[in-house]
């Protein structure tokens, strides 16, 4: 895995539009991060019965590549298409997808959704400095996170969880930060992940080796 050295930025996002700000003779491009609804990034499905997230965010990784310049091209991908590879994965079952069965499926010969990953690399959750020093080098990263079972988190995920809250796992496209958190592709929305709620709630994040289309 490739990794990225120097100082941080204290905001990276590489997908959002950017202003100009002087200071005295120096000129920096700085993101104007939006939160919200983002028509770059189709959901799939994923905001209705199905729990075909794992997908989805496959989708959106590839996606964010193709905005930074990684691919020349997006693989055009219906609702039905999406919703049929995850059915395939799953074996009709209608489960979501382990990571384990999402990321052998995206790197098997035939690839998912119209593109392949080369391997993978498992990171460790509570490690924020190396996460960043992943998105930053090698895009974003595919990532897993508990949210209750039923209800709607928001635009900021934050919601509380204890012992007795019924919780299942979610899977999403973590691309950028702010200083305040985490910035991520879900329910085709750009979503904020606190940083003190993603060390308690993250389960799972890799970065992927996207190196062609199937």
């Amino acid at each position: 895995m490739v990794t990225e050295r120097g100082a941080l930025p204290a905001t990276y996002d590489p997908i959002a539009p950017t202003h100009v700000v002087r200071k005295g003779r120096r000129r920096t491009k700085v993101a104007i991060v939006t939160l919200g609804s983002d028509r770059r990034f189709p959901s799939l499905g994923n905001v209705g019965p199905y729990g075909d997230c794992a997908v989805v965010a496959d989708s959106s990784i590839v996606r964010i590549d193709h905005l930074v310049g990684k691919l020349t091209s997006v693989p055009r991908v219906t609702e039905n298409e999406a919703l049929s590879e995850w059915s395939a994965i799953n074996g009709g079952t209608g489960s979501g997808l382990t990571d384990a069965q999402l990321l052998h499926a995206w790197a098997g010969p035939a690839g998912l959704l119209g593109t392949r990953i080369g391997g993978w690399h498992l990171l460790a959750t509570e490690n924020l400095t190396a996460l960043k020093r992943a998105i930053k080098a090698s895009g974003a990263l595919y990532a897993g996170i508990l949210l209750p079972s039923s209800g709607d988190v928001g635009l900021t995920i934050d919601p509380a969880l204890d012992a007795s809250t019924p919780v299942s796992g979610h899977a999403l496209a973590l691309y950028g930060w702010t200083p305040y958190g985490f910035l991520a592709i879900s329910w085709g929305e750009v979503v904020l992940i606190p940083y003190s709620w993603w060390s308690q709630y993250a389960t799972t994040a890799y970065a992927v080796n996207l190196v062609r289309k199937s």
